[in-house]
């Protein structure tokens, strides 16, 4: 009964009592309608009173049984639980999820992988309070899978809550497999990496080689003209001492390109260091033009004095691959007079560096393609393209800079020319 009727009820013992009515009393025909016309006012507003609570018992019943029906039909597993977390009442979505074991299952604990214990327990007892969620291993079969709990209030009740289970196994799955997944190109990376870093090696030897034939053949030379002076009998002792002299330099110039190549490769050369990048560029002529002047390939530097605090070895193996790459073109496309120019520009905290050719360019459809791992227009016998993409990982990971590769024409030396530029952009720090 509402507090509106209990008023209405009130109100009209009121009225009788101020009349002083009892049965013994006699009334005029007037009072007596006077008390009948206001006990018909009350009673048709508690009749109205009575309507209204009917209706709303109606709509109750209504949001009940629709409660029940979403309740039990919902798609989504529903569990009734109390603050012990003993289940009360549990929807069809749950029995088809996890069949008879929720039957046999008086505590939702039970479900509960032995090692998620103590982190269910805190949730659980936490409440109302801030610990809506959890996601912990469940008991479903045999087997446990990740869900996802989600605790509220239920309806009124201080003591009784709906738990709400989502599986998110999947998910879990999909992660797990992305991180393998990142895991697997991390390490097929390092594959590539550890493959091209050889490739560059033996590049370098095969140049050191390069370097070292012409001043070994003038030392065997020297040694064959002093043995043969000592051998006379009137024999010129200042020229042997010439001749060993030359000899000695030519060796102290091939120890210096070893250790030239050691510095490059030794333990500690891939620290980030202070240099200015003519030094690079100098040991990049230096270990090249032996091979570039046998292929006839001329490689022009044309840089001013720079300083960055990069890794040297980085520097060199980015400026080795990129000529590699463009010699490799010449050889592709049998280039007459083949050009490589290395300029840089000064850009204040950055540096910006272009290392272009005349080898005709790159087809259009391939420009997007060229920093891909495996990715080459050589012929099968010249590479695999690791070149361009190592490059690219390197500028990128190592030098925090970016690279593109477009087709330009340029000139050099009044003639005009068709190539590829590579822009690399890097902060000098």
């Amino acid at each position: 009964m509402s507090d509106k009727t209990d008023k209405l009820i009130q109100e009209a013992l009121n009225l009788l009592k101020d009349k002083s009515y009892d049965s013994k009393s006699k009334y005029s025909q007037m009072q007596l309608s006077e008390i009948i016309h206001e006990l018909d006012v009350y009673q048709a507003e508690l009749e109205v009173q009575n309507n209204e609570l009917l209706h709303k018992e109606a709509q109750l019943k209504e949001s009940y049984e629709e409660y029940e029906l979403l309740f039990h039909d919902a798609p989504t597993c529903y569990i009734i639980i109390n603050l012990k977390g003993q289940i009360l009442k549990y929807n069809i979505e749950t029995y088809k999820v996890f069949g008879n074991i929720i039957e046999r299952s008086a505590n939702f604990a039970s479900l509960v992988k032995s090692n998620n214990f103590t982190k269910y327990f805190t949730w659980l007892n936490s409440g109302s309070g801030k610990f809506y969620e959890l996601v912990i291993d469940v008991k479903i079969n045999v087997n446990y899978e990740k869900f996802k709990l989600i605790l509220k209030p239920y309806a009124n009740h201080n003591d009784k809550f709906l738990l709400m289970l989502v599986n998110v196994q999947e998910q879990y799955d999909l992660i797990e497999k992305n991180i393998a997944l990142v895991e697997e190109k991390r390490l097929m990376e390092a594959i590539i990496f550890n493959q091209n870093k050889i490739t560059g090696i033996g590049d370098m030897l095969s140049n050191v080689a390069h370097q070292w034939r012409q001043p070994l053949n003038l030392v065997g030379i020297m040694i064959s003209t002093v043995k043969y002076n000592i051998t006379r009998d009137n024999f010129d002792k200042d020229q042997i001492i010439d001749q060993l002299s030359k000899a000695t330099q030519s060796v102290e110039y091939l120890s210096s390109i070893i250790d030239d190549f050691k510095s490059y490769y030794n333990n500690d050369s891939i620290e980030k260091v202070n240099y200015n990048i003519n030094v690079v560029f100098q040991d990049l002529l230096k270990l090249s033009n032996s091979e570039f002047e046998k292929e006839n390939i001329k490689l022009i530097v044309d840089s001013k004095d720079i300083f960055i605090f990069k890794s040297k070895t980085y520097f060199l193996e980015i400026l080795v691959n990129l000529v590699k790459n463009s010699k490799d073109a010449f050889m592709n496309k049998k280039v007459d007079k083949p050009i490589i120019i290395i300029e840089t520009i000064d850009l204040d905290d950055k540096v910006e560096i272009n290392v272009k050719d005349n080898a005709g360019g790159i087809d259009k459809e391939n420009l997007p393609k060229i920093f891909e791992p495996y990715f080459s227009t050589k012929f099968p016998s010249v590479g695999i393209g690791l070149g361009s993409y190592m490059v690219y990982e390197l500028v990128s990971r190592h030098f925090d800079g970016i690279i593109e590769a477009t087709n330009v024409e340029f000139e050099y030396e009044d003639k005009s020319y068709f190539g590829t530029n590579m822009r690399i952009t890097f902060p000098k720090k």
